[in-house]
């Protein structure tokens, strides 16, 4: 369980450090109520996601998790066993090293514009002693990294799940943790979300 917390908030940080910024906005000749609000979260959004030298120097070495273990180590990998052929092992073995081996989409590019401020959204599974130790984990890392963190549980309605990945896009938030609840329905998920 260290482990899988450690590398969700891992990954929390580190690709939050390559999120992409919301809207730029542009100024119209004559300004509207609307064009103005329009112009308003445009620099909202630009003095949001134009703090990557300030977010570099956040210094994350001590930040420790409730338990007192270092939260946040990096560089840190370990080997993809080999599939063991035993049911149980191997249901096992699936669940921890899920799509480890898989070709990956490539990765949205970075806009080098920091963390500071941006928002991150985690879609749990359900109410669970471990998906609380992991939510904990990711707030201590995303207050150090000044980052708003949000925690959405749909209480193992896939349902819910669906409409939480649905209202992260339609919000535009900076980042999406999602713990699918059904494989099948999680590549849907996350197809959308990288879409």
């Amino acid at each position: 369980m260290k482990r899988t917390k450690l590398l969700l908030t891992s990954v929390i940080l580190i690709s939050g450090l390559m999120l992409s910024a919301t809207g730029c906005g542009t100024k119209a000749p004559e300004k509207t109520p609307e064009a103005t609000k329009a112009e308003t979260k445009a620099n909202m959004d630009e003095n949001k996601s134009s703090n990557l030298e300030e977010s570099l120097k956040i210094d994350v070495s001590n930040v420790k998790g409730s338990d007192g273990q270092l939260l946040l180590q990096f560089g840190e990998t370990r080997d993809v066993p080999t599939k063991p052929t035993e049911k149980e092992a191997l249901d096992m073995w699936n669940i921890e090293y899920a799509g480890r081996q898989t070709q990956k989409e490539p990765m949205i590019p970075s806009p080098k514009t920091g963390i500071i401020g941006k928002r991150i959204v985690m879609i749990q599974q359900s109410e669970h002693p471990y998906w609380t130790a992991v939510s904990n984990g990711a707030k201590t890392a995303a207050e150090a990294y000044k980052a708003d963190f949000e925690v959405w549980n749909p209480n193992g309605d896939l349902n819910q799940q669906n409409q939480f990945v649905d209202r992260a896009i339609a919000e535009k938030v900076d980042f999406v943790l999602l713990a699918p609840l059904d494989a099948k329905a999680g590549v849907q998920q996350f197809k959308k979300l990288y879409e």
